[in-house]
């Protein structure tokens, strides 16, 4: 089965002199079995703002709407390094004023697990990522 190793998000202020919008860069290792070799995978990567689980906050994380298209590509080699990344508004970024936390939540499908009924092959999320969206 498919494994998932360090997973990171990272990114910054982009375009123009104020950075209107924000990068963010996803990366991982993944590392599949001999019997997934040549198997086709489908990527999903969701952004999410982490709350914290304060009963201010409610405690609910806010998804980032963004529009994320499945990345496929073939299990071959067995390791493969992979990088997913997106540009948003600042305002879609900043959720709540000021430094964020962000991660990124990566689901890998075998071509023959692609029903979101069923769990992924493999889901992992990234660390809480520190960001400031909030224009300077």
């Amino acid at each position: 089965m498919v494994d998932i190793f360090n997973p990171t998000i990272d990114g910054g202020p982009v375009g123009g002199e104020n950075g209107q919008d924000y990068f963010f860069r996803v990366r991982y290792r993944a590392q599949f079995d001999e019997a997934e070799k040549d198997d086709v995978f489908s990527e999903f990567v969701e952004l999410w703002e982490h709350d914290g689980g304060t009963i201010f906050t409610g405690g609910d994380d806010d998804r980032l709407p963004s529009v994320l298209t499945p990345n496929t590509f073939t299990a071959n080699p067995l390791t493969i390094n992979r990088t997913f990344a997106l540009t948003l508004p600042r305002s879609v970024a900043d959720t709540e004023g000021g430094h964020e936390a962000i991660y990124a939540r990566i689901q890998l499908r075998s071509s023959g697990n692609l029903d979101p009924a069923f769990p992924a092959d493999r889901e992992v999320r990234t660390p809480h990522g520190d960001f400031d969206p909030e224009p300077p």
